[in-house]
């Protein structure tokens, strides 16, 4: 018998289980003769027992739980006959992991355990505590749970158990997690890495991988999060462990879904089902129905499959005693019932969901439900009752952390304080705000800049209603602050502080950069080559396939670049949104300020609406009005900017004739009447000078020729000196060496030159040289030599070059032709930049201006790079034009004009000219864009120039 109990060792379960019956046989059979009835009887007994235990185990890992669980059963009837409390202990616990309802496991647990205990048998005691703490962090008992977690580290530590004490560690670090303590999870599942002498198997380390995963997601670390689970699932797939992998993909899905990237998370929830399916993982099935029925209740058309899915999440939690599963599945059918416009099967759910949790005293259960039902109760009419609920789950939001509940509630209480015979419009404003706030809290958790805009698009209702909250309030500085929130709040914030050397480009991202200059570098030569072949009549297709390919990497590359931009800084860095007062100290003095918020959701073509906050000089309160473009004007603006399908060579005839009403039109509605009242109110024929205008726009806007806008029968540039930013907290003082030169001293200011080999030679070249000390560069790479460090050596960067009109990090410009040299913003990360950057090409003004992104491009990356004025074009400009703006804006840079003033003196010259019968579209796409808020008549007077 002994040999054969001995084969439990055995990995083939078929012939274990032979092995076992037959002893079960030999047991029966006459042979076994002790000569003592009593001893025979005794060890029949005692053999039985522990074959049926060995074959409860067989039966449990082959997925067959009815027939393990009578084995265990058996043995534990044999166990209490012996009076054998070891074997009592481990039956018992096979009872327990065998009963689905846990609560009813977790008696049988503690049976186990008491039995350990008796039989003085240590460890079984570790196995019957750890069995404990997770039947009790399962029903959500935490002290219990925590309690039986610490005696099983204690016991452990006593009998010197490095393996015990390794799983007591990851399970305080559930614990912690479970109560919202990721920090001290962190540092339990360290400690058990940590642990001397002790190498993890393969599961164990799986399971800690997890646990890292969820400090590092909770903490913000998304990507890192992200690596951890990802190891995590490939040890559990090579270990062949469903049960883990089951796992790894329901917190994968959970990421993606966090991340926006919702294809994603339903292919990792569908596999998480498949996983817990296959190892017969009732909670774990449960866990996926629930999260597969919550990313099909984000789409109206699977509004019954998603209720399919909380359905059987319902049952299995019922099943396994999962209260919390329960709850969560209730919450979601309420949802669902809310949206089908079921009122009352909804409340009906998401009030048991709140029974639930307040039975198992789970406050972020309650503040899920209590939000629920306020809502439900709000869209019926019952409005003081949804005030007293809502109320509530703010409070418990706040109190355990629930960035969603918190947001959803303040949100709704804004609403409700908005309605009745007497609104409170300030108090529903303050909650509408603090509603943005979580939003942009959420949102700088995120990634790529792309998943960023998404939320933000998904949320524009949001950001319009604390608008108008803000109108009705008049209050003008939280409308900036709301105007600014998700304007340039990651990645360009990020990037300044980089620039100032507060932290450094991840070295990630420096790889990236170095893999696309390389990559560039391919293409050029692969086009060589495929010119070369096609001059020797080679077959296109013997040319092509290598040139795609590295196109095709470039293409990735780049996109890399961006998500891990994004990422990177988003772990260095998780910026709340700015407070308006430090907005108010951002301001530029004596200018005026106009944000423009555009939100041209695609539900509401052909209507563009829109937001303008006006900040007049000197503090004043800033100014908030609501407008929206009709389908014609959004017409003009598609072309003018070819964004939305808009076609330029449209836009170009708008632009080409002076008298069209989309100058008098456009400027009507997007500039405010008090501020045009104030443009006319300075007569600048009488030699008064001209005030500053820093216009702030959004989305398309930023293709707009703003210069072009008539005022009172002027062009904006005769009424305003003109520049554009990107955001107001992007902007802040100049370094002071950035001004050295610009005096009368005899030292001059230096700058470089680099011209297009497609470019005239340049005009008064040698005037331009001897006033500013241009240096000619005349070589791409001694070009990006000189940009890496022109910051510390020049005070101005000119390039007359060709542009073009990608989006984003991609955005470039084409230094030569033949082999294509480009420089992209994405390689202008890692170079440090003059002040003056002056950029004669097409498109070079370009950002970013899809809804929700960040205006990303060229400009914005080189404002982060060291430049404080970058001078650019917004759409093609002829080389002539180009030739002869630029060389009066420099010269009136280098006699000591602000950039505004000197760009918006060298557009008047051109446009002052008869004899070229110039229009818009010859002078008004340039423009200055700033990260500055140097007061510029101030920098003027102490030059002494005015």
């Amino acid at each position: 018998m002994i040999a054969y109990l001995g084969m439990t060792e055995e990995q083939d379960h078929d012939k274990v289980h032979r092995h076992a019956e037959d002893a079960l046989t030999e047991f029966d059979s006459p042979t076994f003769d002790t000569s003592n009835e009593a001893v025979e009887t005794g060890l029949k007994t005692w053999g039985r027992c522990l074959v049926y235990a060995l074959l409860g185990d067989i039966f449990r890992e082959d997925g067959q739980r009815e027939q393990a669980l009578e084995f265990a059963q058996m043995a534990a009837t044999l166990a209490r006959q012996l009076d054998e409390p070891l074997m009592q202990s481990l039956a018992l616990r096979q009872i327990a992991q065998l009963t689905d309802n846990m609560e009813t496991a977790s008696s049988y647990a503690e049976k186990a355990l008491s039995a350990a205990i008796k039989a003085k048998n240590m460890r079984e005691v570790i196995l019957d505590h750890d069995l404990l703490a997770e039947f009790y962090l399962g029903l959500r008992d935490l002290p219990k749970a925590r309690h039986h977690a610490e005696e099983e580290l204690l016991t452990a530590r006593r009998i010197s158990s490095p393996s015990d004490e390794y799983d007591a560690l990851i399970l305080l670090a559930k614990l912690s997690l479970a109560a919202n303590s990721p920090d001290q999870a962190d540092e339990y599942a360290n400690r058990a890495f940590g642990i001397s002498g002790y190498s993890p198997d393969d599961l164990r380390e799986s399971q800690a991988l997890i646990i890292l995963g969820q400090t590092s997601w909770r903490t913000g670390h998304w990507r890192e999060a992200h690596t951890r689970i990802n190891r995590a699932r490939r040890i559990s797939e090579s270990s062949r462990d469903s049960m883990g992998c089951g796992t790894a993909h329901l917190l994968l899905s959970e990421l993606e879904r966090a991340n926006h990237e919702l294809k994603s998370a339903s292919d990792h929830a569908n596999q998480a089902l498949s996983y817990a399916e296959d190892s017969r993982d009732l909670v774990g099935q449960g866990n996926a129905h629930q999260v597969i029925g919550e990313l099909l209740s984000h789409e109206n058309l699977q509004r019954q499959q998603a209720i399919h899915h909380a359905q059987r999440a319902l049952h299995f939690a019922t099943v396994t005693g999962n209260s919390v599963g329960e709850g969560n599945a209730h919450l979601l059918l309420g949802r669902l019932y809310l949206d089908s416009e079921d009122p009352d099967r909804a409340k009906n759910h998401a009030q048991i969901a709140l029974d639930l949790a307040t039975q198992s005293e789970d406050t972020i259960g309650q503040s899920n439900a209590r939000a629920l039902i306020g809502e439900i109760l709000y869209s019926s009419g019952a409005v003081a009752d949804a005030k007293k609920l809502l109320e509530k789950a703010l409070e418990q939001g706040e109190e355990t952390g629930n960035i969603f509940v918190s947001l959803g509630a303040h949100w709704i209480l804004s609403k409700v304080l908005a309605e009745g015979e007497t609104p409170q419009w300030s108090a529903a404003l303050r909650h509408a705000v603090e509603a943005i706030k979580m939003r942009e809290i959420w949102r700088m958790r995120l990634g790529a800049a792309s998943v960023r805009s998404q939320v933000l698009s998904s949320s524009e209702e949001l950001t319009e209603w604390a608008l108008r909250l803000a109108k009705k309030s008049g209050d003008g500085w939280t409308a900036l602050e709301i105007s600014e929130a998700a304007r340039a709040e990651a990645l360009t914030e990020l990037l300044a502080q980089y620039s100032q050397g507060e932290i450094e480009l991840p070295p990630q991202a420096r790889r990236i950069i170095s893999e696309i200059e390389d990559a560039h570098v391919a293409a050029n030569m692969a086009d060589a080559e495929s010119s070369t072949a096609v001059l020797n009549n080679a077959s296109s297709s013997q040319t092509s396939s290598p040139e795609n390919s590295i196109n095709s990497r470039i293409e990735s590359l780049y996109r890399q670049l961006g998500d891990l931009v994004g990422n990177a800084f988003g772990d260095t860095l998780a910026a709340p949104p700015v407070s308006v007062e430090v907005l108010r100290g951002k301001l530029p003095r004596d200018t005026h300020t106009l944000l423009i918020s555009a939100y041209p959701g695609w539900w509401k073509d052909p209507y563009f609406p829109f937001f303008t906050v006006w900040v007049p000089p000197d503090g004043r309160e800033p100014v908030i009005e609501e407008g929206e473009l009709t389908k014609e004007q959004v017409d003009w603006l598609s072309n003018l900017t070819n964004a939305r399908g808009g076609d330029y060579s449209q836009g170009s005839l708008l632009l080409m004739d002076s008298s069209h009403p989309w100058r008098t039109k456009l400027s009507e509605r997007l500039l405010p009447s008090g501020l045009r009242r104030e443009l006319n109110a300075t007569d600048i024929d009488a030699g008064h000078v001209p005030p500053e205008l820093l216009v702030i726009p959004s989305g398309e806007l930023w293709g707009l020729p703003f210069a072009a806008l008539d005022v009172d029968g002027e062009y904006l540039i005769k009424k305003a000196a003109l520049s554009l930013a990107p955001s107001v907290r992007l902007l802040g003082p100049p370094h002071p060496d950035n001004y050295r030169g610009f005096d009368n001293r005899p030292a001059k200011p230096s700058g470089i030159i680099y011209l297009h080999e497609d470019a005239t030679p340049f005009p008064s070249i040698d005037k331009l040289a001897k006033s500013y000390n241009l240096q000619e560069v005349d070589d791409p790479v001694r070009l990006r030599e000189e940009l890496r460090q022109s910051g510390s050596k020049y005070k101005m960067a000119l390039l007359v070059v060709h542009g073009d009109n990608q989006q984003g990090l991609k955005h470039g410009l084409r230094l030569r032709d033949h082999p294509v040299e480009r420089l992209s913003a994405a390689q202008l990360l890692g170079y440090q930049l003059p002040p003056y950057l002056v950029l004669g090409a097409c498109w070079s003004g370009w950002q970013s201006f899809a809804f929700g992104e960040e205006p990303i491009g060229l400009p914005t990356v080189a404002l982060t790079r060291g430049a404080r004025y970058v001078t650019a074009a917004l759409y093609p400009v002829g080389i002539d034009t180009t030739a002869t703006i630029l060389r009066d804006y420099v010269l009136e840079i280098s006699s000591g004009a602000p950039p505004s003033r000197a760009l918006r003196n060298a557009q008047l010259n051109f446009a002052g000219n008869e004899e070229r019968n110039p229009t818009p579209w010859h002078w008004a796409g340039f423009t200055t864009i700033t990260a500055s808020n140097q007061d510029e008549l101030a920098m003027s007077a102490a030059r002494g120039r005015r």
